[in-house]
């Protein structure tokens, strides 16, 4: 939950700093699919990132642990793979919602503003 609340504030923050961006790419025609992918396209990367980071974390960090563990395999390929798969899918969900906001700038409200 912490990824995915990181994942959110990050990418809605971006959003919010490249709205002029993203006005001036609507007003000269871009489609707001377009504009939507362009958002997703700079979020993805990063919680793949944070992903392989994570799985290499929790193998080495598993390993060292292992003794500590009771009846629990510490680098279940099943349960990272599940859990991978899982957070890839929330964090496109939750990165999915700034991309909309970015999508429905309005292009006139931005250009007056500045």
């Amino acid at each position: 939950m912490l990824a995915l609340g990181g994942a959110y504030g990050v990418t809605s923050y971006l959003v919010s700093q490249r709205t002029r961006e993203f006005g001036i790419r609507l007003a000269l025609g871009a489609r707001t699919v377009d504009v939507a992918r362009a958002v997703i396209r700079g979020s993805v990367p990063v919680v793949v990132t944070g992903i392989i980071v994570g799985l290499g974390l929790s193998v080495v960090l598993g390993r060292r642990m292992g003794d500590l563990l009771f009846a629990v395999v510490p680098h279940d390929p099943v349960v990272l793979g599940v859990a991978s798969a899982i957070l890839l899918v929330f964090a496109a969900a939750t990165n999915a919602v700034p991309a909309l906001r970015a999508a429905r700038v309005d292009p006139i409200k931005t250009l007056r503003a500045e």
